[in-house]
């Protein structure tokens, strides 16, 4: 039998380095999740990786919120704003 693959939502509530470092590495959760996120963004993967990474950021507040609904927390809590 086949195990579904489901997103894990973000209860912790991580920014979203610190959330995609906490997945487990094994078991396809993060390629789960980054073709979820990239299917409901309308976004190539490599776009999402590096969202989850922390070298970019989603382009529009719109999709910062969609990720953040797929993850079930808010986008504030996703994406704090860094202080300089």
């Amino acid at each position: 039998m086949k195990k579904l693959k489901t997103i894990i939502p973000n209860t912790e509530n991580l920014p979203i380095k610190e959330y995609w470092d906490n997945l487990p590495k094994r078991n396809g959760l993060r390629e789960t999740l980054l073709k979820k996120v990239s299917k409901a963004t309308c976004r190539e993967t490599g776009s999402v990786r590096r969202w989850f990474l922390g070298t970019s950021q989603p382009p529009t507040e719109k999709l910062k919120k969609v990720i953040a609904d797929l993850l079930g927390c808010t986008v504030e809590v996703l994406f704090p704003e860094k202080l300089d």
